[in-house]
């Protein structure tokens, strides 16, 4: 196995004195910690050295070269900084988890995954970028950009290297009065970012914060606005600070440092003033359109959803407001109040149905971007359509007209004029020379990810709704954002399906193919992998094709029963998976229902629930009802997750803290109440990931905790026993698998990681007992449980003399039936005497033995033919 390593370096121009690191040896080592690392460089002599931010004690130091022994960390990377007045230097160090091989049974570790981290403190280039957004260029010249779904601001150095600038990842952090540490506060999913004339950033603390921070060029944060509450009173001619405002999704500064930002919750533009006074610039206080012409504070604009929308200043002053929903960009006039469309809603017969970004030159040129469309607005009103090829990816280097062009987010102009924009459908952040019409990469990797095609522990996973099934190779592949990974026999990261770029999603070969969102991944004994993607059902068939099974535009409705399930229309499909005949089941989860696909006709019916209690996207609400009646009459709320008994009775997890049982002949009953998204069947029991454990149930409905339970979300005990592990919190599909040998594999969510315990699905229960008995050759071992109850599932190993009077076995272990039972056959050999044979439960501290007593009888040698 082969590991790389990216050492950051700072920029050697800038100062003769600042530290730089040129190697690290050994790159990696253990999670139990202990390693000595050696890294090598120059003016390391009295840098402040940390670890992870944390300031650490080398074992020695010099100009040249410094010492640190590692301490225990979590798998994945550590990151050694070396700092001085003059500057900062970076290297990463790999921590590596226990092999699965290595653990003892009931241990846990890791088998693929990096949690959060995308590449920080290494090139930008190389990195694997969270859900980019907004941008802008700081006062300092470099470029900041937020960085949404793992909160954060992010910039690039004038070294290429990727540095965190704010935000602590989303972990809840202090909201104090005063300036602390950007790096140490939580910065909820921001969308948006923008610089006073004192370098100061913006940033807007939206989703569920509702606060609105000022950072400092020296990295320490102070909330100017909120309170962290979302409040639907607009108060104005008050302090911001202090104060309650709604949701703020976008912002933006002029040249006077007024702070304009979109209260989403309030329909309405709001202004912080130089002295920090709130009041209202624009909005009536309720979605729709009107007031063109009129003043704002009349007007009407509207944001569907909280992650459209956008603000901008002109060089006069004028706010911009991108009004996604109504397909127009409006401009309210600094000196009058009066607003006015100046683009859309359509452009010489085209609809601008979905602009998403824009900025402003410094000579007033508006650029602004619909889907993959970019146009320019000058100065006159004049609006030209800058040409391109279409809607695609393409590779540095490519220029305008003949490249394609991902859909735009985020834009902001660089010093130097040209266009830098956030390609959406790659995570990216690039750039447009304006004069030679070039496309080059500022930051990120995508359409490739973080450590694909190396070890998949090193190997970055970008979704918290990853499901994940075994192939019959023993493979594992898992569905992770917009692709289908797989974890293959030699332990590495490689693509399974999905291109990862814009384009079609079926005929076509695989890797070629748009999987867009995979919610789930099922694998049948052919080999076959049908995936649920949003509003439709694929599959990726032996010869490596990809062909749709059902639903696929998008609409989520309910529709098409008793027809072409191509033709069906699916609301959120977040489960799919074969029956024992090769029919499809689909858990169309915001239509209540699950339905089925015929193997040989194709068409698809409902065979669980009538629609009610809710409909689409009505998380939560009305009940469970119909236990005892025909599945179709029953309410079944939002059905997250599917699996077969070994019975062949269907079972589904529902949002209501349920698990229900379909008979085959139809009949609906409640299995068992537990929280739980992904489920599978294995060794008389179902195993599945709840909230913040993983667990498995009794055939008679018992639940059994594999990790730690309660209020303990977070990350830890690879390597020790999984009852004492934390898992983080489990979001809608978070899939779990188990191997023919009983080990158990889960999606740890928010940890973004994929983990296993050793021989987890046959370990003897808590307080287990066990009598043997023989009758003849025939040994049975008899498992309870702490209830006295027979132990389903339980793995008994038998073991036998090594030499001397023995016997045979069938097999050195049994997994216990229904009723509690191993059993083995004991053959024994041709020397007298007694011996025992003892029966030891997986894990457990009992065990029980058996006695057998040999007659001895001349052993017979093989006859040889000369």
């Amino acid at each position: 196995m082969r590991w790389t390593l990216v050492v950051a370096f700072t920029c050697a121009a800038a100062f003769a004195q600042q530290p730089r690191i040129d190697a690290i040896s050994p790159p990696r080592g253990p999670i139990a910690g202990g390693a000595i690392v050696t890294i090598s460089g120059a003016n390391l002599a009295g840098t402040t050295v940390m670890l992870d931010r944390a300031s650490v004690v080398p074992l020695s130091q010099t100009d040249a070269q410094l010492t640190l022994r590692m301490p225990a960390h979590a798998n994945g990377y550590a990151i050694i900084g070396a700092s001085n007045a003059d500057g900062v230097a970076y290297a990463r160090f790999f921590y590596v988890p226990p092999r699965l091989d290595e653990l003892q049974p009931g241990e846990i570790t890791t088998i693929a995954g990096i949690g959060d981290y995308g590449g920080e403190y290494g090139p930008a280039r190389e990195a694997e970028l969270r859900s980019p957004w907004g941008v802008a260029y700081g006062r300092d010249g470099l470029l900041y950009f937020t960085s949404a779904s793992n909160s954060r601001v992010m910039r690039v150095r004038a070294d290429g290297i990727l540095e965190p600038f704010a935000g602590n990842g989303g972990i809840a952090g202090p909201h104090p009065p005063g300036l602390t540490p950007a790096l140490d506060v939580q910065v909820d999913f921001p969308r948006s970012l923008a610089f006073d004339s004192h370098g100061n950033m913006i940033v807007p603390d939206s989703n569920f914060a509702f606060y609105i921070w000022r950072i400092t060029p020296a990295g320490l944060a102070e909330l100017i606005a909120g309170t962290g509450q979302n409040s639907h009173n607009v108060v104005d001619g008050v302090p911001a600070k202090g104060t309650a405002i709604g949701e703020p999704n976008y912002v933006a500064v002029d040249a006077d440092d007024n702070i304009y930002f979109i209260d989403f919750t309030n329909a309405r533009i709001r202004k912080i003033d130089r002295d920090g006074i709130l009041s209202t610039v624009a909005g009536n206080g309720s979605y729709g359109f009107s007031g063109d012409g009129g003043p704002a504070t009349s007007a009407q604009f509207n944001l569907a959803y909280n992650d459209i929308g956008g603000l901008a200043i002109d060089p006069d002053g004028n706010i911009l407001l991108l009004d996604t929903s109504n397909q127009r960009i409006r401009r309210i006039s600094k000196s009058t109040g009066v607003i006015e469309t100046i683009a859309g809603p359509t452009f010489n017969g085209h609809q601008l149905d979905n602009i998403r970004a824009m900025t402003v030159a410094p000579n007033g040129d508006l650029y602004f971007g619909n889907a993959s469309e970019l146009y320019r607005r000058r100065t006159d009103g004049t609006i030209q359509l800058i040409p391109n090829g279409g809607h695609g990816f393409s590779e540095d280097g490519a220029r305008l007209p003949a490249a394609p062009m991902s859909s735009f987010l985020g834009m902001t102009i660089d010093p130097h004029g040209d266009l830098v924009y956030v390609d959406a459908d790659v995570r990216r952040i690039r750039k447009l020379d304006l004069t030679t019409l070039t496309i080059s990469t500022l930051a990120g990797i995508g359409p490739r990810n973080m450590g694909e095609d190396g070890p998949a522990i090193a190997a970055a996973i970008t979704g918290h709704d990853d499901d994940i099934d075994l192939l019959p190779s023993g493979e594992m592949v898992v569905a992770d954002t917009d692709r289908i990974e797989k974890i293959d026999a030699a332990g590495r990261w490689v693509r399974f399906a999905g291109s990862g770029v814009f384009g079609a999603s079926d005929d076509l070969p695989a890797l070629q193919s748009n999987a867009m969102a995979p919610f789930s991944s099922a694998a049948s004994p052919n080999g076959v992998v049908d995936y649920a993607d949003g509003g439709w059902v694929a599959r990726v068939d032996s010869d490596g094709i990809v062909r749709r099974t059902a639903g696929g535009d998008f609409q989520c409705k309910f529709s098409g029963d008793g027809g072409d399930a191509r033709l069906a229309q699916l609301c959120q499909t977040w489960d799919a998976l074969r029956d024992r005949d090769g029919n499809l089941l689909i858990a169309d989860t915001n239509n209540n229902r699950v339905r089925r696909v015929d193997h040989q006709s194709g068409i698809i019916t409902t065979i669980v629930g009538s629609g009610k209690p809710n409909g689409a996207e009505g998380y939560g609400a009305g009940t469970t009802c119909g236990d005892g009646g025909a599945a179709t009459s029953a309410c079944v709320n939002t059905p997250y997750g599917l699996a077969f008994d070994d019975g062949g009775n269907l079972l589904v997890s529902e949002n209501q803290d349920r698990i229900r049982r379909i008979d085959r002949s139809g009949v609906i009953s409640t299995f068992a109440d537990a929280h739980c998204t992904k489920i599978t069947w294995a060794f008389g029991h179902l195993f599945a990931v709840g909230g913040d454990f993983v667990f498995s149930v009794s055939r008679s409905g018992r639940i059994t905790p594999l990790t730690r339970m309660g209020a303990s979300r977070g990350f830890g005990g690879d390597g020790g026993l999984s009852r004492d592990a934390q898992i983080g919190f489990q979001f809608q599909s978070s899939g779990i698998a188990v191997d023919g040998h009983g080990n158990v594999f889960f999606n740890d969510g928010s940890n973004l990681r994929v983990r296993a315990i050793r021989y987890g699905a046959v370990l003897a229960p808590s307080g287990a007992t066990v009598q043997a008995t023989a009758n003849g050759k025939v040994i049975r071992a008899s498992v309870a449980d702490d209830l006295a109850q027979p132990a389903e599932g339980v793995r008994v190993d038998f073991a036998v003399p090594a030499s001397g009077a023995s016997c045979t076995l069938s097999s050195p272990f049994a997994i216990t039936d229904a009723n509690g039972i191993a059993t083995v056959t004991c053959t024994p050999n041709c020397l007298a005497g007694k011996y025992s044979v003892a029966a030891t439960p997986l894990a457990a501290p009992v065990s029980a033995a058996v006695q057998f007593t040999n007659a001895g009888y001349p052993c017979r040698g093989r006859a040889v033919r000369h």
